[in-house]
């Protein structure tokens, strides 16, 4: 090989080394600048899954209670007879009448 054919394999062996040397240098200072953000995301979609976690139970607590407030609306109705006489029966107990 001539000298000019070992210069130009020297010059490109140079040139593959800076680009190798640059991208290493890109992607540290990337993730440098990309990490806290990337951080910050994580510990947002932590509280938000942690929040729609505690509003399904909330949510299946509420079902619950106005099953049981339907329910005991369909016991009352099921007493029959006439308003007031139940109303006044009621208040009849309550005073030991």
């Amino acid at each position: 090989m001539s000298s000019a054919a070992w210069r130009l394999a020297g010059i490109g062996l140079a040139v593959l080394l800076l680009l190798a040397v640059g991208a290493a240098g890109g992607a540290r200072l990337a993730a440098g600048h990309y990490r806290p953000l990337l951080d910050t995301a994580n510990s947002d979609l932590s509280t938000a899954k942690n929040g729609r976690d505690n509003l399904e139970v909330l949510a299946g607590e509420q079902g619950k209670k106005l099953g049981e407030l339907v329910q005991a609306g369909e016991l009352r109705e099921r007493s029959g007879g006439d308003p007031v006489q139940a109303a006044e029966s009621i208040i009849d107990q309550a005073l030991g009448l």
